[in-house]
């Protein structure tokens, strides 16, 4: 073995470190300038060459990558030595370097120890070594080799990439507490009209407002009061709308110029059709403020609603009408009443949720022919 130069090892991983231990201590190499152990399935560095340069003097090139060390602990050296050298420990297990490895770089001169490429952790257990470069900003200053350089950047890059990380998982966090938070605010703040487009759009009543179905059958949905100068509004839009089997839900409606009896007196007719129908949409309008038997039919709803302890009537505001304008009776009553507005854009949606008797998702309405559920 006097004049081996290069001895190769790589890939016997059949062969036991013991044997290999036991060949190599028993040997001397004199010349041997390139050991390669590289995908040798090591642990460890084997002993004896821990003690870099006892016997391999003329060593310029070991091989330890690709295999599975953690640690490394280099002290031998040769002083007298001025050719530089290289420990090659890339790719292997290193996540942290401690101080017994710090003081490797100092100890082995003229010897490069070449760590990159190892799984490093930006934890604790590496504070020692960033302390060391912190406090030694070059290699230079910590009289090491300027080779040795790497090592600075490879803190910077491993903890650049560990913050990045974190705050990637900072920033997906925050969002998701944003959004989550806008969820919540918009649920609380538009409950009633989430839970209105939910009924009329999708068909589903949502659990936490169910029962509001009504028992007791009547021969109209509403009687619509209003006064004959917004005749035309009532007919042409309103009753076509709730009307109508094409635009979903099929109302009966009960108007005084259509389904009142003939011959009986007004009075009647008004309170017959009010307690016939479960509901009463009050057209609200100047003219209805004007008009003394629109007025009557409001205090007639107005004392079936308190009757039947029911939402029996909904107002809808045809009409900006001032409070002013109004009576005691209706002021009290759209303090405790919530009116629905024409130019409001669910209205429709607003309208036909109050006229429904809701009762698990399905549309029921009370038809002229008796009591019948409409899916």
């Amino acid at each position: 073995m006097n004049n081996l130069i290069l001895m190769d090892f790589s890939q016997q991983r059949n062969l036991s470190p013991f044997n290999f231990e036991n060949s190599f201590i028993n040997s001397k190499y004199p010349k041997l300038e390139i050991l390669n152990l590289s995908y040798f399935g090591r642990r460890d560095i084997p002993p004896d060459l821990t003690i870099w340069r006892r016997r391999l003097v003329q060593l310029r090139m070991l091989d330890l990558s690709f295999n599975n060390i953690t640690q490394f602990n280099l002290r031998g050296m040769s002083t007298s030595r001025s050719s530089s050298g290289l420990s090659n420990l890339t790719h292997n297990n290193i996540q942290t370097v401690s101080e017994k490895e710090i003081g490797s770089f100092l100890r082995v001169k003229n010897v490069l120890i070449d760590i990159r490429y190892n799984p490093f952790r930006c934890n604790c257990s590496l504070l020692n070594f960033t302390t060391f470069l912190h406090k030694y900003k070059t290699p230079e200053a910590a009289n090491l080799d300027m080779n040795y350089i790497y090592l600075w950047k490879l803190t910077e890059d491993l903890c650049s990439q560990v913050i990045s990380f974190y705050t990637v998982i900072i920033l997906v966090l925050s969002a998701t507490v944003v959004l989550l938070l806008a969820f919540i605010f918009c649920i609380t703040r538009y409950r009633e009209e989430i839970r209105i487009l939910a009924f009329t759009r999708l068909d589903i009543l949502l659990p936490c407002h169910m029962g509001e179905t009504n028992k007791e059958c009547k021969q109209f949905d509403a009687f619509v009061a209003y006064s004959y100068l917004d005749t035309e509004w009532v007919v042409q839009t309103l009753l076509p709308w709730l009307e109508s089997p094409s635009s979903g839900p099929h109302f009966r409606l009960c108007l005084h110029q259509r389904d009142f009896a003939v011959g009986a007196a007004i009075a009647d007719n008004i309170i017959e059709s009010i307690e016939s129908s479960r509901h009463t949409v009050m057209v609200l309008s100047r003219n209805f403020l004007e008009s003394e038997w629109c007025m009557m039919e409001f205090r007639t709803a107005f004392h079936q609603s308190l009757l039947q302890k029911s939402n029996h009537l909904i107002p809808v505001m045809l009409d900006s009408v001032p409070v002013e304008e109004m009576g005691t009776d209706l002021r009290r009553c759209l303090k405790t009443v919530t009116y629905i507005k024409v130019k409001d854009r669910m209205f429709w949606d607003r309208l036909v949720y109050a006229l429904t008797d809701k009762i698990k998702g399905q549309w029921k309405t009370a038809m002229s022919n008796g009591c019948q559920t409409v899916v």
